[in-house]
């Protein structure tokens, strides 16, 4: 049950199993799938951080993991939000959508430890992030039909509106 599929350094696939709490590892070049359990009942996202560790969202089950593929090892926090897009900055640190609230979080890859980020209105919700080698955060705000922009060195938050209007829907960028 494959969700977010994103490759490894060495050619390898990986995927979330969504509905299956897996996450899972296509080897293409001899086809073997390994398959490897999750607490998390719905592993969503995942992004492959330089220190070679997979971090995974888990959106219902409220969950934001660590995988090691060398020793299999899995570390898994809750969180009250429900995370959702992960993306891994130029300096190392995660960041995560908080979709169903108004939260991005900056998360330390070691820790596991969140920063929330709070976007204005309380009605905004996240699902995917964008972010730049300046160290900006961008976002698509699902509910209010804008673009953001989020400053984790000032904090400020600034959002344009979508060509499209307020019920454009933008998921991510």
């Amino acid at each position: 049950r494959p969700h977010s599929i994103i490759p490894d350094a060495d050619g390898n696939i990986w995927y979330t199993g969504n509905s299956n709490a897996t996450l899972g590892k296509l080897d293409p070049k001899t086809g073997k799938i390994t398959e490897y359990k999750t607490t998390a009942r719905d592993p969503h996202s995942a992004v492959f951080h330089r220190n070679g560790m997979l971090y995974f969202t888990a959106q219902n089950a409220r969950i934001i993991g660590r995988f090691s593929p060398v020793t299999g090892e899995t570390t898994e926090v809750s969180t009250e939000p429900n995370p959702y897009g992960i993306q891994m900055g130029s300096d190392g640190t995660l960041w995560v959508a908080f979709n169903g609230t108004n939260k991005i979080g900056a998360v330390n890859p070691d820790t596991l430890a969140i920063r929330y980020y709070e976007v204005p209105d309380a009605t905004s919700r996240i699902r995917r992030l964008g972010l730049t080698r300046d160290g900006m955060v961008w976002y698509g705000n699902y509910t209010r039909g804008s673009i953001g922009r989020l400053d984790p060195k000032t904090g400020q938050v600034k959002e344009w509106q979508s060509p499209s209007g307020p019920g454009s829907q933008p998921y991510a960028l």
